[in-house]
């Protein structure tokens, strides 16, 4: 069924139209509702200005200056020839947003897909990467469809030594920007040579060779961060696929909500997150179950025969594998642990892949079927989930109208500041917890941060807890306050400090106030 000229001139309007909306949805959003994001801003702002004699950064915090993966985001945002860290941050993001949804495209037309399930990317732009504020891995995963489509979608992707070389140094440039990511490609990889394996052991061998300098990356980087406190990697998966792994599988099917839910809270969050979801997965389903083929010859994932995005039909492109990749994702979703030691939350992070996974190889199960229901249809849930995340970041805007660079006090005279964040909630996600680190990225001023307690980060504490206490980052949940912040000069709330916990914020005045957040300052200086 070929698209009639409107509908030809339609698709790269709407896929054009989406990229530009979110793009300028992110470029206008002054802050942005990511768990984790300020503590990396912090980080970025610490490299970029460590050496400034302005500040206390150099006495308080050290960059790790050995290898370390996840650093992209970090010097990429502390790059002088930007105004800001903040702007750097801002591109960034809108860089991903067009990365994400072209390198969907990309795959389906290299693959003779059907282009308008690329519109189902839209709606995994703001996947849980995003929202918890995981920059690099977010920002990997257009980087990792990337290189499938570049190497492994097609069996010439690295026939040649040149082809091979490049790949490998794509593998060791996704260590940078996320290793999580680096290993996931790995995988698929893996999947791919498998799923070609009778083409010959040679050059089954040859592919595997690409991996080699990743790996090598890896292993002298663990080599470099061990901790002795913790246990190690092989001893916690051992016990983990013994004893735990099975009672997890029940859980698993929370792939399908992770990524939306930050929209409403509670139920209708999940809701929403479903709806979502299953506008990717219904078509999938039918298309996958249905009887009625199309002409064409059948095999591969896909089926025979596609569509441009201009109606012309033409062969499906030989030998170009989706496959690999579904199973690449749906390994990681099902059978990565929800975390490892100094390490939280990692099969839940493949969600949005698994998605687009699936999008992937239904774009190849259609030859134009239901193109008509395709060109309301899709748009139509693409409209409203960009409705919705507007909605989203205008409100958490307007909320925070008040807290700015101004509403901080001075960080001059190495005057330090820590957070005590009781109401760490926006639409049931705990979105201000590390807000206190803004007093690092506005104020250039020092604060106890998650960050540099981190196993896996660059960025390092240098001064001792007695001189920069550990951070409370669920003093909310837990209540759980006590004299650690007496020396601050100080203390920046949100929400109403309990009575029981009043003891440990004597000799603090509250000086100001902004819709929520309050500043404490200590009346006399500390010793």
């Amino acid at each position: 069924m070929a698209e009639s000229p409107g509908s030809t001139k339609l698709f790269p309007a709407l896929f054009a139209a989406l990229v530009i909306l979110h793009v300028a949805l992110l470029a206008a959003s002054r802050l942005y509702p990511s768990v984790d994001l300020p503590d990396h801003l912090a980080a970025a702002t610490i490299a970029r200005d460590a050496g400034d004699p302005t500040n206390q950064f150099s006495r308080y915090y050290a960059l790790d200056e050995r290898l370390q993966p996840n650093t992209f985001h970090l010097f990429f945002c502390a790059l002088k020839i930007f105004p800001s860290v903040e702007l750097a941050n801002r591109l960034f993001f809108c860089i991903y947003a067009i990365l994400l949804p072209l390198s969907v495209l990309l795959i389906i037309r290299k693959a003779g897909g059907d282009p308008w399930f690329s519109l189902f990317s839209f709606l995994f732009i703001y996947n849980i990467n995003v929202t918890w504020g995981f920059v690099g891995f977010a920002f990997a995963i257009p980087l990792a469809l990337l290189f499938y489509y570049f190497f492994l979608l097609e069996p010439g992707g690295m026939s040649t030594p040149l082809r091979r070389i490049l790949a490998a140094l794509a593998l060791c440039g996704l260590f940078f920007v996320h290793l999580l990511a680096a290993l996931f490609a790995i995988l698929a990889l893996l999947s791919a040579l498998a799923w070609r394996a009778r083409r010959g052991a040679r050059r089954t061998l040859s592919g595997l060779a690409v991996a080699a300098p990743l790996m090598v990356l890896v292993l002298v980087w663990w080599h470099s961060q061990r901790a002795p406190d913790q246990p190690s990697l092989s001893s916690f998966l051992s016990a983990y696929y013994r004893s735990t792994f099975a009672e997890t599988l029940g859980n698993r099917w929370g792939i399908l909500i992770f990524d939306n839910s930050a929209l409403q809270g509670s139920w209708m969050g999940r809701a929403v997150a479903l709806f979502f979801s299953s506008a990717v997965l219904l078509p999938a389903f039918v298309l996958a179950t249905s009887r009625s083929r199309r002409a064409g010859s059948a095999g591969g994932p896909g089926g025979a025969r596609g569509s441009t995005v201009a109606g012309a039909e033409e062969p499906r492109r030989e030998g170009a594998l989706l496959g690999p990749l579904l199973l690449a994702s749906l390994l990681c979703a099902l059978l990565l642990p929800n975390g490892i030691p100094g390490q939280p939350i990692l099969y839940e992070r493949f969600s949005s892949l698994l998605m687009l996974s699936v999008a992937l190889v239904a774009s190849r199960r259609t030859r134009g079927l239901g193109k008509r229901f395709f060109s309301w249809a899709v748009p139509a849930v693409c409209a409203i989930h960009l409705a919705l995340w507007a909605d989203y970041f205008i409100a958490f805007n307007r909320e925070n109208a008040g807290f700015n660079a101004a509403f901080l006090p001075d960080a001059g005279g190495g005057r330090r500041l820590a957070g005590i964040i009781y109401d760490y909630d926006f639409r049931r996600k705990p979105v201000y917890v590390h807000f206190p680190s803004y007093y690092v990225v506005w104020k250039r001023g020092v604060t106890p941060m998650s960050i540099i307690d981190y196993r896996f980060g660059a960025l390092r504490r240098k001064a001792s807890f007695d001189t920069l206490p550990y951070y409370l980052v669920w003093v909310g949940r837990l209540n759980n306050l006590d004299d650690r912040y007496r020396d601050m000069n100080y203390l920046l709330a949100r929400g109403d400090i309990p009575a029981g916990a009043g003891g440990f914020v004597e000799g603090f005045s509250r000086t100001r106030s902004a819709g929520a957040w309050s500043i404490y300052e200590r009346a006399a200086a500390p010793p």
